[in-house]
């Protein structure tokens, strides 16, 4: 584990496309399993949207094993726009339970979470 952390470390090319190659044959998986699942749904709406589930699983799978480059800058928008998210529901949580008495240790967690968050997707 310490030896993949260290090559991680010193060859960040190589590791981002390896993790977004890794994550890739992932989505190919749950599109199979998405597409096995389908045929065990109980009704016609079940079943069509299990099958455009493990269609556009499929495409997103398909498409970056064939272009793992896009795929790492594809992964840091959507890790940017997650933390940009997340941290705005986090402010809104601080401010919607900050007057509860039961609430001080999440209270203290919200108020410099979002911030870290936020600094974080700003500086992807």
């Amino acid at each position: 584990m310490l030896l993949c952390g260290i090559l991680a470390i010193t060859m960040p090319f190589a590791s981002s496309v390896g993790i977004v190659l890794m994550l890739a044959w992932l989505i190919l998986f749950a599109a199979v399993c998405h597409l096995i699942f389908a045929f065990q749904s109980h009704s016609i709406g079940g079943f069509l949207w299990k099958v455009l589930l493990a269609i556009i699983y499929g495409c997103a799978g398909v498409y970056m094993l064939m272009h793992p480059l896009l795929g790492v800058v594809s992964l840091t928008l959507l890790l940017a726009i997650f933390f940009v998210i997340e941290g705005l529901v986090e402010i809104v949580l601080y401010f919607n339970i900050r007057r509860e008495r039961w609430m001080g240790f999440v209270r203290r967690d919200c108020h410099a979470h979002p911030w870290v968050s936020n600094m974080a997707s700003l500086a992807v």
